[in-house]
């Protein structure tokens, strides 16, 4: 449902940045990139934080079995916006493509696929068991990522 969103999306993205000529030198460009990452990282943070206080409110912490076959209510609004996230950080393509020129080839066939499904994989697990697991890495992974890349380059 979201890959062929996903590609039309970047299609014209690349389209655009090749027709006039768009990278990521420009001083806006920077401060988006900028505010980018140190939202995406916040909101990762967030979230994770948030999982962990679920967790550990329900005292599942050793359950394995509510961990991974259960889905909560109390997380319900969290995932929600664990699954937005997934949309924005489609945002990522667009960056890589304009540190390449707009060429869609440059981005490996791992990253077109992986910004491509997760969306639909997120929007099918929602309210079903193990979602917490997969939140709490995922934006652990992300968290890491985001700050990551908001520290200066030497």
């Amino acid at each position: 449902m979201f890959v062929l969103t996903y590609y039309a999306i970047i299609i014209f993205a690349s389209i655009v940045i090749n027709r006039y000529k768009l990278n990521n030198e420009h001083h806006l460009y920077k401060l988006f990139n900028t505010l980018y990452n140190v939202s995406l990282s916040r909101i990762s943070l967030y979230l994770l934080l948030a999982g962990i206080y679920v967790v550990v409110s329900q005292e599942i912490y050793f359950d394995f079995n509510r961990l991974s076959c259960e889905s909560l209510e109390i997380l319900k609004p969290y995932m929600n916006i664990f699954f937005n996230l997934k949309f924005i950080e489609w945002f990522d393509t667009i960056h890589l493509l304009l540190k390449s020129n707009g060429d869609l080839f440059k981005l490996s066939t791992l990253h077109h696929v992986h910004h491509a499904i997760v969306p639909d994989m997120t929007y099918g697990a929602l309210g079903s068991g193990g979602e917490i697991v997969v939140m709490l890495t995922n934006c652990l992974a992300h968290f890491l990522m985001y700050g990551y890349y908001v520290s200066p380059k030497k």
